[in-house]
C-alpha cells in the first residue's frame, strides 16, 4: 500500500446553501458544514441535510456565519464583537436543537465565507471562533491550513482539523485569493483533483503569486456552489480513498 492509499484525510462540504448537488454530495464526503441561517438555511434545510447525513453515514457540524443572507455571509458586520458572538451562537444552537431532535451526531464546527477567511488572520475574530468551539463542548474547528489561527487554536488547547481547499487558488503567505480575483477558482477537474492529491500527501503546491506552499491537512473541502462541483468532488473522492478512514 502507497502513502497516498493510507490517507486518512477527510472531504468536507458546506451544504444546506440551496445548491442541487447537497444529496449526490452527501454521497462522497465524510463530513458536512450545514448553515444555520446567517448566510443561508432554514429548519427545513437543516432537517433535511441531518436526514440525508444519517441515510448516508456522514457527521455532521454547524457553518455559521455573517449575519447576511442578502450577500452570502460575504459582508461584515459593524458593531462590536460581542454582538457577533451572540449572533453565531443563535445560528449554531438552531442548528443543533434540529440535529438533537434528528438524533444527528454533530462532531465539529466550520466558520462561513468572509468570517472564515477574516479570523484565519485576525486573532480578535480567531478568539471568538475559538470560545465558540470551547462553549460547545470543544467541537472540533475546521481552521485554514497553515494559518495564523492554527497556531492560536493549538495554544489555546482546542481540538482542530486543518483545512484544505482544492478547488482555490492559494497567496504565498497560505491565504485564499479573494474570489473577486482572475484565477481564484479552479474549474477543471483534473487540476483540482491534482491540487487534492498534494494536499493530502503535504507535497507543494504553486501559489498565484509565483510562491510553492506546503501543508498538513486533515481535511479537504469540496464546494457545492459552481457549475462544475459535483464533477470535482467526485474526481477528488477518487483521488482521497476512505479505506483506514477512522472518522467516517
Amino acid at each position: 500500500m502507497t502513502k497516498f492509499e493510507e490517507s486518512s484525510v477527510l472531504l468536507n462540504a458546506d451544504l444546506g446553501e440551496g445548491a442541487t448537488s447537497d444529496s449526490e454530495l452527501f454521497k462522497l464526503v465524510d463530513l458536512a458544514n450545514i448553515a444555520c441561517g446567517g448566510h443561508a438555511g432554514d429548519e427545513h434545510s437543516m432537517r433535511l441535510c441531518c436526514e440525508l447525513a444519517l441515510e448516508q453515514g456522514v457527521r455532521v457540524g454547524p457553518h455559521p456565519s455573517y449575519p447576511d443572507r442578502e450577500g452570502f455571509g460575504r459582508r461584515k458586520p459593524d458593531g462590536p464583537v460581542h454582538n457577533l458572538y451572540g449572533e453565531l451562537m443563535r445560528q449554531v444552537d438552531s442548528f443543533l436543537e434540529i440535529a438533537a431532535l434528528s438524533n444527528c451526531s454533530v462532531t465539529h464546527l466550520k466558520a462561513h465565507g468572509q468570517l472564515y477567511n477574516d479570523a484565519a488572520f485576525d486573532p480578535v475574530l480567531g478568539e471568538l471562533m475559538l470560545k465558540l468551539s470551547l462553549h460547545y463542548g470543544n467541537l472540533k474547528l475546521l481552521v485554514l491550513a497553515n494559518s495564523p489561527l492554527e497556531i492560536q487554536a493549538l495554544n489555546a488547547g482546542v481540538n482542530i482539523l486543518r483545512e484544505g481547499f482544492p478547488d482555490r487558488a492559494y497567496w504565498g503567505d497560505g491565504a485564499l485569493v479573494e474570489r473577486s480575483m482572475p484565477g481564484a477558482v479552479l474549474h477543471d477537474s483534473f487540476q483540482v483533483a491534482s491540487q487534492a492529491k498534494a494536499m493530502a500527501l503535504g507535497e507543494p503546491i504553486s501559489s498565484l503569486d509565483g510562491e510553492w506552499l506546503a501543508f498538513t491537512v486533515d481535511t479537504l473541502c469540496l464546494h457545492g456552489d459552481n457549475p462544475q462541483a459535483l464533477a470535482n468532488a467526485r474526481a477528488v473522492r477518487a483521488m482521497v480513498p476512505r479505506a483506514g478512514n477512522p472518522e467516517r
